[in-house]
């Protein structure tokens, strides 16, 4: 705890000295939040509690080029404070109007599976709002399978009532309404400001864990069995741990399909590498199909999967013996703003049986203003075809750009 707090004077004397600086060359105004994103916590961290300190450092265009944890209470929530800040963008502080770069010191407060973006001191008797009554969200047959989350923006009133929430982050648009609906139910200890009980703003996020039986697994079929297999609708990316960007491993899943459509439950049949494996795992309850059919009725049912991991990720229903592989690449050029902010934009390539790019889209990005820096330099990118029993294939791959060693 020593070392800590010694830390926490040693920044905060900079912090200050910094701004002093700025100010005696003429009126400052502090960087303000412009679009903030939330801390992703596990499913197992959702109910910790704690506050976590980020020292952020700005550019003068407002984005963040470097964080670092001030002070924590709990050591658990450091990783999504972090990852969240790294994404939240300013208006860039000023002085006499003249955009500056800046540190702000920016507390995220956790309680009980909700979460508060606090002022960076307050009165003893300050109080962030708390939950007292939560409700579940009540939600249809159809959508009981699926796994994944719903975050929500809910402001809290003075009596501790939830009149508003709204989306900020889902994993299904489909679950968002039935979230909504659960928050305005709940009941909160409301927030104290100078002594008084006023109206807050908190973030909540709703975890889904499914409800798929082994009976279900035991009876899904797989398309040989079936009239009409499952076709994919919606993809989402594996997200793959700084450590292992480079790694090269192959992956087999067994995805198990509901008669809706949803992933309800995977499990890893090959692999070479359990933690790019379990990545997968993740990513693949996000997706959905249309539903498989036997006799014209949609079905349970079942298919194989593969991934295979070489600094890209090859996404594809033909097992192949050769993934593509790159010729040349290019790196994207930043413009001045964008130079040094931590991030990522994850591209895929749809290529045909030469090797020709024939489409290239972004699946997800850190930062909007990336992407089109990122599909610029993607287009240059030139690759040698997939091969599969000797012949040469189209297929598809997603590469992973990141920005500022993220």
């Amino acid at each position: 705890m020593k070392a800590i707090r010694t830390c926490i004077s040693t920044l905060a004397l900079l912090a200050a000295t910094a701004l002093s600086v700025n100010v005696a060359y003429g009126q400052f105004i502090g960087p303000k939040p412009k679009e903030k994103a939330a801390p992703r916590l596990s499913h197992e961290l959702r109910y910790e509690s704690g506050t976590v300190w980020l020292l952020a450092y700005i550019n003068k265009f407002g984005y963040v080029v470097g964080a670092e944890i001030n002070y924590s209470s709990n050591s658990l929530l450091n990783q999504a404070a972090l990852d969240a800040i790294q994404k939240w963008t300013f208006e860039p502080a000023s002085v006499d109007g003249r955009p500056i770069e800046s540190q702000i010191i920016q507390p995220i407060e956790f309680t009980e599976g909700t979460i508060a973006y606090t002022r960076k001191s307050k009165a003893k008797k300050d109080r962030e709002a708390k939950p007292i009554n939560r409700k579940t969200p009540e939600i249809p047959d159809e959508l009981a399978s699926l796994k994944g989350y719903v975050t929500l923006k809910a402001v809290v009133d003075p009596r501790g009532g939830v009149p508003k929430a709204e989306v900020i982050e889902t994993t299904h648009e489909e679950l968002s309404q039935y979230a909504i609906e659960a928050a305005r139910k709940w009941k909160f200890r409301p927030a104290i400001r100078d002594g008084k009980e006023v109206a807050a703003e908190v973030v909540i996020p709703f975890y889904f864990t499914g409800k798929a039986s082994k009976a279900m697994f035991t009876k899904a079929r797989f398309p040989s069995q079936l009239d009409l297999a499952p076709k994919p609708v919606r993809r989402t990316n594996p997200i793959i741990p700084d450590h292992l960007a480079k790694e090269r491993a192959e992956a087999k899943l067994l995805l198990f399909i509901d008669e809706y459509g949803f992933v309800a439950d995977s499990e890893i049949i090959e692999s070479t590498n359990d933690q790019l494996a379990y990545a997968a795992t993740e990513a693949v309850l996000d997706w959905s199909f249309k539903p498989a059919l036997k006799n014209g009725v949609p079905v349970d049912s079942k298919i194989i999967q593969p991934f295979k991991f070489n600094g890209g990720i090859v996404v594809s229903q033909k097992l192949l013996n050769r993934k593509p592989r790159i010729r040349n690449s290019p790196k994207p050029e930043l413009p001045e703003e964008l130079q040094g902010i931590r991030g990522y934009v994850n591209v895929l390539f749809q290529l045909d049986e030469y090797g020709n790019i024939e489409h290239v889209t972004t699946r997800d990005s850190s930062h909007d203003e990336l992407i089109q820096p990122t599909i610029e330099a993607a287009k240059k990118w030139s690759f040698r075809p997939a091969i599969k029993n000797g012949r040469e294939i189209n297929s598809m791959v997603l590469v992973p750009f990141k920005y500022g060693s993220i």
